[in-house]
């Protein structure tokens, strides 16, 4: 039995040619959303690059500054799934600009003000403006990418991690040379960002909510996997505490490791998000052509072992080389779980995206105070320990994870059998 499922454009506007016709993958309308969730991610990242300068600033410890992280995945994390409930009924493509543009005035004043309790309530507006950009932008983009949905969000993903790796890249070398306030410049990418986006509208927001076509009831009615997709949320959060937690700390460790400064910290973690990238991509592709699960099952099973290889190593060549499978492992499946999530849950894929990029991810927010304790009593190689066996949990987790029935694992834009 096959049902039609159907994307229809905005009543008024011409809805973008799609590169690959029997897809329906909209190449346009995910590039520009692509480099919108890099620039928005960007602001995301510039918290926890900022830590150490905010322990010099403020005479802050470890543990305190990173409240800053906190403070912004908390709200952000919080915030998407209601984003997400949002998105799915209503159009609110206003949500994606506008999010940006208050994630990055967050950012810009909270290295202003001379106040740590007041740079805290900047970087929660940061995650204020995060949370409303992602479940509208990640909705659009799966509407967008037709039947190829892994390559789509990977690309969409792929942006927003280049916005991940750029962050230190740009944050600490400003910050170490010209001081923490001249970080404040960096907010010049969301306003242009925001202006090209609100300038090119009908690019990218001529997709509607894919709505079945008659007959399909029998479909619409199918029960989704809500328990699946709760392990799947599990096994996201205790990846983001992975994630939050080698952003956050891979930095000083690095430094302390090798006898380095801070820059070169930051570059070894530029290092890492740049492969994560790439990451990203191959993850996207894989879970076309092998399933979404299977990537997320293999990903998750290989970051424990590559994480404590990556401890072990002694010397700096070795663990520059180990970055590259780690932070393959680690990104590979970061889009794919949306995907996962999506198909899980057919019929709400904003809340899907809202929960899978939002709530789960504030676990790691939430641990980044914990881990900032424990590097200042124990040593920032001691809490980095702690993330070999938060990446086995996530193993476990994943591989409990059901597999997605055939008839769930296409596009919006495709016929479903």
């Amino acid at each position: 039995m096959s049902v039609p499922v159907s994307v229809e454009p905005v009543s008024g506007e011409s809805p973008a040619p799609a590169a690959d016709g029997v897809s329906g993958y909209d190449r346009r309308a995910i590039a520009y959303l692509a480099v919108a969730h890099g620039v928005d991610d960007f602001y995301q990242a510039a918290v926890p690059a900022l830590v150490p300068f905010f322990v010099v600033a403020h005479n802050l410890s470890y543990q305190a500054a990173a409240g800053a992280v906190l403070v912004s995945n908390l709200l952000s994390s919080l915030l998407q799934p209601f984003f997400g409930y949002w998105a799915d009924r209503h159009r609110a493509p206003w949500l994606v600009w506008g999010g940006m543009g208050l994630a990055g005035i967050g950012v810009s004043l909270a290295v202003l003000t001379q106040s740590f309790p007041l740079a805290l309530v900047l970087c929660g507006i940061t995650g204020v403006g995060i949370a409303a950009f992602h479940p509208e932008a990640s909705r659009a983009t799966a509407q967008a990418s037709g039947r190829r949905r892994g390559t789509g969000m990977s690309v969409f993903a792929l942006g927003g991690n280049g916005g991940f790796a750029l962050a230190p890249l740009a944050v600490v070398p400003l910050a170490s040379s010209y001081g923490i306030r001249a970080v404040a410049v960096l907010i010049v990418p969301a306003l242009a960002m925001m202006a090209f986006l609100v300038r090119n509208a009908t690019q990218w927001q001529s997709i509607r909510v894919a709505r079945p076509a008659a007959g399909a009831g029998e479909h619409a009615a199918e029960p989704e996997a809500w328990g699946a997709f709760a392990r799947l949320t599990g096994a996201v959060g205790m990846r983001s505490i992975v994630f939050f937690g080698l952003n956050t700390f891979l930095p000083i460790y690095w430094a302390t490791r090798f006898n380095l400064d801070l820059a070169a910290g930051g570059l070894a973690l530029t290092v890492l998000l740049i492969v994560g990238v790439v990451g990203t991509l191959l993850g996207g592709r894989a879970a076309d052509r092998f399933g979404a699960r299977a990537v997320v099952v293999v990903c998750s099973c290989a970051l424990g072992p590559l994480l404590w290889l990556f401890l072990q190593a002694d010397d700096r060549l070795v663990a520059l080389g180990l970055l590259i499978p780690l932070g393959i492992a680690l990104s590979a499946p970061f889009s794919v779980m949306v995907v996962l999530g999506q198909q899980y849950l057919p019929r709400h894929v904003g809340t899907a995206s809202g929960v899978t990029l939002g709530l789960a991810v504030t676990v790691g927010g939430l641990a980044a105070p914990v881990l900032g304790r424990m590097a200042d009593e124990q040593g920032v190689a001691a809490a980095l320990g702690v993330l070999v066996w938060t990446a086995l949990l996530t193993a476990v987790l994943s591989l409990t994870l059901s597999p997605v029935p055939s008839a769930r694992a296409g596009g919006p834009s495709r016929t479903v059998t």
